[in-house]
């Protein structure tokens, strides 16, 4: 692990294979880590594969429902707006168009994915929040985690009896707090090195007087 192991992708495999999701043989002492990922990969699209048919046929079942209203809206221009199915029509293009994008955006995130696998191999970067177990930056790794219904947790809280320290850090995420420490340790040695130029500038003077 201090090396950057393949520790994400090795969790991400016990997880699945405890749920009895996949099934790795027991007979199988040694494997790839293409093997892992083609395991992997193809558990995700069979886990999504109904979400994403399911966006398909509503759209393909309401585009007829669609095109009728906008027939009939074109047949009664001057009917009132409850009288008038345009409404409708417009009501249903826009759920047409939401189910649309929800499918693609699913398709991307399952891309992306797939794509990330490989790099488990090496670890993941993730950014933790301080306020909660489940709080973290959201990241495409986050997101795989997401897609594969795996809870990720961290220990990283602050004990809020220490009041000062709470405050100060339960709101931020890692990477905010170790750039102000960046800052405060940037702006202690700017600190200090005024402090010494004073320091040779009034000994400077003293000679001078002297």
């Amino acid at each position: 692990q201090n090396r950057n192991g393949p520790c994400p992708l090795l969790a991400i495999v016990n997880v699945l294979s405890l749920r009895g999701s996949i099934e790795l043989h027991a007979d199988m002492r040694l494997t790839s880590e293409a093997h892992l990922i083609d395991l992997l990969t193809e558990y995700l699209f069979t886990t999504h594969a109904a979400d994403l048919q399911l966006q398909r046929a509503a759209n393909a079942s309401i585009a007829p429902f669609a095109k009728t209203a906008s027939v009939c809206s074109a047949a009664a221009p001057n009917a009132s707006p409850d009288q008038n199915p345009s409404s409708r029509s417009i009501d249903v293009a826009e759920k047409d168009d939401a189910r649309e994008l929800r499918a693609l955006t699913l398709q991307h995130a399952l891309a992306e994915c797939v794509a990330l696998l490989p790099t488990l191999r090496d670890g993941a970067d993730v950014n933790v929040r301080f306020n909660a177990i489940d709080s973290f930056e959201a990241t495409r790794v986050i997101q795989c985690f997401d897609l594969f219904r795996i809870r990720l947790l961290h220990g990283w809280l602050v004990d809020p009896e220490f009041g000062a320290m709470y405050a100060a850090v339960s709101n931020t995420s890692f990477n905010q707090l170790t750039d102000a420490l960046v800052k405060s340790e940037e702006n202690a040695s700017s600190a200090l090195a005024l402090s010494k130029s004073n320091a040779s500038s009034a000994l400077v003077k003293l000679d001078n007087n002297a």
